[in-house]
């Protein structure tokens, strides 16, 4: 964000450090674990997507990110996701996905 570039990269190390945080605390190599790890990363490059929109609209706006949360509905969330979804999001979320499963097998 300070760079004003999306950092995609951050994806695979999002699904690198909850792929492994999962194989530290799960304590298994149960295909559940690989899944839980894949879907974590997900959840979280989502999250990460939702957050950048939020800080760009506030400095849009000029008010506070804490403001953005608090008044920008669900369905412009998902509306403002649409618009700025491309490819290149399609791949790096894939790569965290395929981080998530891959690290949190405790045989890796």
């Amino acid at each position: 964000m300070l760079t004003g570039y999306r950092f995609s990269y951050a994806a695979i190390g999002l699904g690198c450090l909850v792929g492994l945080a999962v194989r530290l605390l799960g304590k298994g190599s149960e295909l559940r674990f690989r899944i839980a790890g894949a879907l974590l990363s997900l959840f979280g490059c989502f999250l990460g997507n939702i957050f950048i929109i939020y800080a760009l609209l506030a400095k849009e706006w000029d008010v506070s990110f804490f403001q953005i949360m608090g008044t920008v509905s669900i369905s412009e969330t998902l509306l403002y996701l649409r618009l700025t979804f491309n490819l290149k999001d399609v791949l790096f979320y894939g790569l965290a996905l395929l981080a998530g499963l891959r690290m949190a097998a405790s045989d890796y």
